[in-house]
């Protein structure tokens, strides 16, 4: 990575990820910020001298899809005085195959949380956002974190809630990673103990923004899981109408894994999302599908990664519960559309 700043324009851009000369899959991740003793009131991401992308904001986290093969590509930022400064870069750009039952999507989504790109307050333009957008209170900071392998959501006891949540969605809505159909696949380990409910999932940005049908929205349970159940992987989609789940498939909602999957190695946790059908799956092999509701082709969804903890479903239920911590690791995410 290469850093310009210059006194004369009174800017200062500062890209601590993608590094210069780094191989990447698309769509390569940008976390960059700027600063200025004027307010900065643009930042621009040029690729090959074309400009891919901007916001009105002092910092930038998103996700740009580039072709395979080597690129030029420019952070630039702009203060209120039109001062500007960039960042100069080259990357080497891969591409990422899709599983067999994604083949000929495209991705649309990766994240391999190297660096974990999450907004400090729960503003601004992030991949991620601690906790969920209707909860007054989040775990503490400091139980979430990365290193160059993971991801990692510790729930701990004491903290003062039932889960630690990182969503792809801004609390308020503006800034939201949200898809309508596609592949989405997570590769995922955690810790089959007592109170232990790891989840993957997704709701509608409509819910957040009121737009559209929010008083009914869809829910997609990629995977949930259970400590007193480990080997059964739960994966489920809701209708809510005014708060109440009015439709679901909770009666084939679950499927035995062999005894002899070991939950505390990763493993990929997926759905494939069609018009009118969700299919899930594990390690890439189909699990069962449900008929999705109609709400579904009308909304877009956000991936959600949680550690819960809940005996039995039930939200604080600390019965039978030993653990200090009860942690979720995510190597990545990706998602693939069509």
């Amino acid at each position: 990575m290469m850093t310009a700043g210059f006194a004369s324009s009174g800017v200062t851009v500062s890209v601590p990820s993608p590094a210069s000369g780094a191989t990447l899959p698309s769509p390569v991740a940008f976390v960059a910020k700027a600063t200025s003793s004027k307010k900065i009131t643009a930042m621009a991401i040029y690729v090959d001298s074309a400009k891919v992308y901007s916001t009105a904001s002092a910092s930038l986290g998103t996700s740009i899809v580039m072709s395979a093969g080597q690129h030029t590509v420019v952070v630039q930022a702009e203060n209120s005085a039109g001062q500007t400064s960039s960042d100069t870069m080259t990357l080497q750009v891969s591409t990422l195959t899709p599983p067999p039952q994604a083949a000929g999507y495209s991705l649309a989504f990766s994240d391999n949380f190297t660096p974990l790109n999450l907004s400090p307050n729960g503003e601004g333009d992030y991949t991620w956002y601690q906790g969920l957008w209707w909860n007054t209170g989040t775990s503490p900071s400091s139980d979430i974190s990365s290193t160059k392998s993971s991801l990692t959501l510790n729930w701990e006891n004491g903290q003062g809630t039932s889960d630690t949540d990182v969503s792809a969605c801004s609390p308020n809505g503006l800034y939201c990673h949200a898809f309508r159909y596609g592949y989405f696949e997570a590769s995922m380990l955690w810790d089959p103990t007592t109170g232990s409910w790891p989840a993957f999932w997704m709701l509608p940005v409509q819910d957040i923004t009121g737009l559209g049908s929010a008083d009914e929205s869809g829910e997609i349970d990629i995977f949930e899981g259970q400590g007193a159940t480990p080997n059964t992987y739960f994966g489920t989609i809701h209708d809510w109408k005014n708060g109440v789940d009015i439709a679901n498939n909770e009666s084939t909602n679950a499927y035995p894994l062999a005894s002899t999957v070991n939950l505390t190695q990763y493993h990929t946790y997926g759905v494939l999302w069609v018009p009118g059908t969700i299919t899930w799956y594990f390690d890439n092999q189909p699990l069962y599908s449900a008929a999705t509701y109609p709400i579904f082709d009308q909304q877009n969804f956000y991936p959600i990664l949680s550690s819960q903890e809940g005996v039995d479903w039930t939200y604080g239920d600390m019965s039978g519960v030993t653990a200090s911590s009860i942690p979720l690791n995510v190597a990545w995410i990706h998602v693939w559309q069509n």
